[in-house]
């Protein structure tokens, strides 16, 4: 027995022979054997060889080129036993780390030009997230989603003309549905849990004191839509500080990380995610940096130099670019690129498996963020303010002066100059204190609306937080906290001491359970 366009010899397994696999897929299928030599002889395989070829094998066809209808066969002759992957024709265009290869003779072939052009093109049509989901209704999906993203598509412009008011004019101008059956991209970007339909279709955050210890981790669950906000609400009331110092009497924010790249990274994330790997997007947060990883399909040619805009998911894709939450330019690199270097923070690191199959960006916080930290700490808690001269003449003296940015005081000014992790879960959130049990609210005695025990929360957790901060925080205005501060404060939860700039809050009795 010989090679031919169907049947390939392998003596051994490598993961190098998956493009292999691909190539017989986009042409008319083959059986490829392992355990024979070029000649077709059996030279048999190990029961240790055997299952791990039988446990893996499956797992890296599917995962890299999403075949799911390869089977895997141990057979036996009178030199041992070998495996026969009985690999069919595929009914679309298979990819293996973003390079289309076909079989010719006994050749495996990477296609290029044209013809990988109009493959491109075609996938589009027949990508994961446009497969129909069959069983679940439009009724069945979220008004919540729906009501912002008609905000988000008014504020965008790219709508102007097309009526936006129902369900179905919606899905259909997003190209969601599929004949009468709704999309999986439907489904992730306005089911209220696209997880309990597609696993892994949330977020998990995690926040480490060091390297090995997670302090508190929670899931981040909802339509795609409202995650892309509620997110970064969530990150920036728990996971992320700003320090704060003085330039004479004004009062400045110094943040850990530029807001615009976080939010870059982690849109993108959603964007991108092989969301069929059953795997979350994975956000952590430490003292050392800001690391988003997602699960993906990163071609084998990209690098920092030479990135093209491909989209793994280009429903999800065209949605959130359409409703101006990115861009599909392929300029998502070079703008977290350009916020850390516009805030005086280290470059981003960019990380891809080598697989292809796994992508995370790690941030760094700014040095001006590390010197104010330190000063802060060298007071040991016995008060007074930094002075942005002082940072700066210290990051001078070490060659790093930073661009500078300020934000204009209002309210109360907080002598301690720091503002602390708050712990308020945002819509969709389900939290969990790693090794201590979690405050849960019980407003219902009362009969306050949930935003009163919001403030509650963070004034709890944050003594000197001020009143403008409190209504930039919950997205109310300053007068809606005033009002609510004063019910608080009548009916003995809370109350102020000291003066209007230097005092404290303080509470007085848990509402928790």
């Amino acid at each position: 027995m010989i090679e031919t366009q169907k049947i390939e010899f392998k003596s051994k397994w490598k993961p190098e022979f998956l493009p292999e696999i691909c190539g017989m897929a986009n042409a008319d299928g083959g059986k490829l054997f392992i355990g024979k030599d070029d000649n077709g002889e059996t030279l048999g395989l190990s029961d240790k060889d055997l299952r791990h070829l039988l446990t893996n094998l499956p797992n890296s066809i599917s995962q890299t080129m999403r075949l799911y209808n390869i089977s895997i066969d141990v057979e036996e002759d009178e030199h041992g036993r070998y495996i026969v992957v009985n690999v069919p024709k595929a009914d679309r265009v298979v990819f293996y780390k973003g390079v289309m290869n076909r079989r010719i003779g006994a050749s495996n072939i990477m296609v290029e030009g044209p013809e990988y052009q109009n493959a491109m093109v075609g996938q589009r049509n027949s990508s994961w997230d446009s497969q129909p989901v069959p069983g679940v209704r439009i009724e069945d999906l979220d008004e919540d989603s729906f009501i912002l993203f008609r905000e988000e598509a008014i504020r965008s412009g790219h709508f102007q003309g097309i009526q936006l008011g129902d369900r179905r004019t919606i899905l259909r101008e997003l190209n969601l549905l599929a004949g009468e059956s709704l999309t999986r991209a439907a489904i992730l970007l306005f089911h209220r849990r696209p997880d309990t339909i597609i696993p892994g279709s949330y977020i998990l955050l995690g926040y480490k004191k060091d390297d090995a210890t997670l302090v508190s981790k929670e899931e981040a669950h909802g339509s795609l839509i409202c995650l892309s906000k509620d997110i970064f609400r969530a990150l920036e009331v728990k996971y992320l500080q700003s320090l704060i110092c003085y330039d004479g009497i004004k009062r400045m924010e110094i943040p850990s990380y530029p807001e615009m790249a976080l939010r870059e990274a982690v849109l993108n994330s959603l964007m991108h995610s092989d969301w069929s790997a059953g795997q979350p997007v994975k956000i952590t947060v430490s003292g050392k940096g800001f690391l988003v990883y997602n699960r993906s399909l990163v071609p084998s040619s990209w690098t920092m130099d030479k990135h093209e805009s491909r989209h793994i998911n280009p429903l999800l894709s065209d949605v959130f670019s359409r409703i101006g939450l990115c861009e599909r330019f392929g300029t998502g690199i070079m703008k977290m690129t350009n916020a850390c270097k516009a805030e005086g923070n280290p470059l981003p690191v960019f990380s891809v498996a080598s697989d292809g199959l796994d992508f995370s960006v790690t941030f760094s916080p700014s040095r001006k963020y590390l010197v104010l930290k330190r000063k802060l700490e060298e007071m040991h808690g016995e008060g007074g303010v930094i002075q942005y001269k002082d940072v700066m003449a210290e990051l001078l003296h070490e060659g790093k002066v930073e661009p500078e940015g300020e934000v204009e005081p209002e309210g109360k000014v907080e002598p301690e100059g720091k503002v602390q992790r708050l712990h308020i879960p945002p819509r969709h959130f389900t939290s969990e204190a790693v090794g201590k049990k979690a405050v849960v609210s019980s407003d219902g005695n009362l009969g306050y609306p949930d935003h009163v025990w919001d403030i509650y929360d963070l004034v709890k957790a944050n003594p000197s937080i001020s009143y403008m901060q409190l209504a930039s925080v919950l997205g109310i205005s300053r007068s809606t906290v005033f009002r609510t501060v004063s019910k608080l404060k009548r009916d003995g939860f809370i109350r102020y001491s000291g003066t209007p700039k230097a005092g404290r809050w303080e509470v007085l009795k848990d509402y928790s359970v």
